[in-house]
C-alpha cells in the first residue's frame, strides 16, 4: 500500500506514493523546501483521517503550526480531535515550553532516551496508520555523539514500523561528512534530495526499497497551496 505525498506529480513516479511504514531521509541544504514537503505530507495524512506527530528540534510547535497555516494546513482542529501530536524538543533552549495533551516537551536538554521514550509515548496514543516527521536530525547531531545518533536512527525505524507509521527524516545537506550521511542513508527505506539551483527548487528520488522509479531531477514550484511538481529538470 502506498502513502500519499501531496505531491500529486512525485506520487504518480514513485507508483502511488511512498511504501506504508517505510522511513523516508530528505536531504537539502537550508530553504530548498525540506520542511513543507513535511508539513504538506503531514497534512495529507490528517485529511485521511490518518494521525500524525511532529518531533521539533529546530522551532517550536507554536512556529510550525503559523507556518502551516499560512498554507492553509491548519492543524489546531486535528489537535483538538487527538489526530494531531508534537514533540517539543526545541522550547528548552529558550527556558522551556508548555505542554499539553497534544504536546509533550522535553526539558532540561537535548536527550536522545526522552525523545526516545516520548515518540513511543506517542505513538502508543494514535493506535492507527500514522505519519511522523523528525525536524531535523542534524540539530539532533550538533547535541549529540553522531555513534549515538547512529544507534538510535534503526530503534526509531523499527518502533516507527510496529506503530505503522510512514515517517520523514530531515537532514541538511553540507553540514556532514559523506561517511556519516551514507551510514543514514543505508539505514533507511529511501532517500529523496531537494536542492536549489538560482531560484528553481528539483527533487529527485535517489532510492526507495521495493519501488522502480526513475532518478532524474525534476521541478517542483512552491506556491501559495504548497509545493507542486512541475517537469523533469536537469
Amino acid at each position: 500500500m502506498s502513502v500519499s505525498t501531496g505531491i500529486e506529480g512525485l506520487d504518480k513516479i514513485l507508483g502511488g506514493g511512498l511504501p506504508e511504514k517505510s522511513t523516508i531521509l530528505l536531504i537539502g541544504p537550508p530553504g530548498c523546501g525540506k520542511t513543507t514537503f513535511c508539513q504538506q505530507f503531514i497534512f495529507t495524512g490528517l485529511k485521511k483521517n490518518e494521525p500524525g506527530f511532529y518531533i521539533t528540534l529546530d522551532s517550536s510547535p507554536e512556529d510550525v503550526k503559523k507556518n502551516m497555516e499560512r498554507y492553509g494546513w491548519g492543524v489546531k482542529p486535528y489537535m483538538a480531535k487527538k489526530q494531531m501530536y508534537f514533540l517539543d524538543a526545541y522550547s528548552w533552549k529558550v527556558g522551556g515550553g508548555k505542554g499539553s495533551e497534544t504536546i509533550k516537551v522535553i526539558s532540561g536538554g537535548l536527550d536522545i532516551n526522552a525523545i526516545n521514550l516520548s515518540m513511543a509515548e506517542i505513538m502508543d496514543k494514535m493506535k492507527r496508520d500514522s505519519r511522523g516527521v523528525f525536524d531535523s536530525l542534524s540539530t539532533l547531531l550538533l547535541y549529540t555523539p553522531s555513534e549515538l545518533v547512529v544507534r538510535f536512527i534503526p530503534v526509531m525505524i523499527a518502533k516507527s514500523k510496529k506503530a505503522n507509521s510512514t515517517q520523514l527524516l530531515i537532514l541538511e545537506e553540507g553540514v556532514h561528512d559523506e561517511k556519516l550521511v551514507n551510514t543514514i542513508s543505508y539505514m533507511v527505506d529511501g532517500v529523496i534530495y531537494i536542492k536549489m539551483e538560482g531560484n528553481k527548487r528539483l527533487i529527485q528520488v535517489s532510492k526507495i526499497k521495493g519501488v522502480e522509479c526513475p532518478r532524474d531531477w525534476f521541478s517542483l514550484k512552491l506556491t501559495k497551496s504548497g509545493l507542486e511538481f512541475e517537469h523533469k529538470g536537469k
